[in-house]
This record gives structure tokens, sequence and C-alpha cells, in this order.
């Protein structure tokens, strides 16, 4: 049984093989996408219901089939280089679980 699995393994590399000559070159690729950002600093508290909306800066452009990441200034490191986590993010207290998220149109961002 082995010697047949064996032979048909070798048989399907030989019969798949490539031959014949290289084809043509396909088309050239994209430069790629370009990532805009911009910074903000936000308060949450009870007036504004731990809730901020931040609209998109004019220069920035957003489409609908875009996709907006969020990051929240976590810290520094031991050298002053800052630590950014990506939202939704977790940060366990004593008074429970403190979940920062977000939600966004092409015009703005909701940080809750």
């Amino acid at each position: 049984m082995k010697k047949i699995i064996t032979l048909l393994f070798v048989a399907t590399l030989v019969f798949t093989s490539c031959e014949g000559p290289e084809g043509p070159p396909g088309p050239p690729g994209y430069d790629g996408a370009v990532a805009e950002f911009f910074e903000t600093t936000v308060n949450f508290n009870s007036a504004n219901e731990f809730s901020q909306l931040i609209p998109i800066p004019d220069n920035i452009e957003i489409s609908d089939f875009d996709v907006l990441q969020v990051y929240l200034l976590w810290g520094q490191d031991n050298n002053g280089n800052d630590i950014w986590r990506a939202l939704p993010q977790t940060r366990q207290l004593d008074q429970g679980d403190l979940i920062y998220n977000f939600d966004y149109t092409i015009a703005d961002v909701n940080l809750f």
C-alpha cells in the first residue's frame, strides 16, 4: 500500500511539472495605500457621558470602503517612546472593567 501511495505521489509530481517558455510578466501593481492620521486629546467624564464625538479633519478624505483605526496612547517605555494600543481596549480597575471603544462614519469618530 505504501508503495502505491509513493508511486502515485511521484507520478503526480512528474505529470504536473512545468514545461515550455515562461509567460509574459503580469501588470504592474499599485503603489500602495497612503495612511493618513491625526491626533486629539479627549477627556471622558459624566458631563459628556463618557463619550466624545470627534469630527474628521477636512484635509482627510474617508470613503465608504475605507477602514478607520483608533489607537490609545497607553504610556511610554523606559526610553520615552510612546506606547500605542489599538481600540477596543480593556483596563481593569478596582471599580470594574473599563472598555475603550469607538465607532465611525465618513464624517466623525465617536470614542466611548
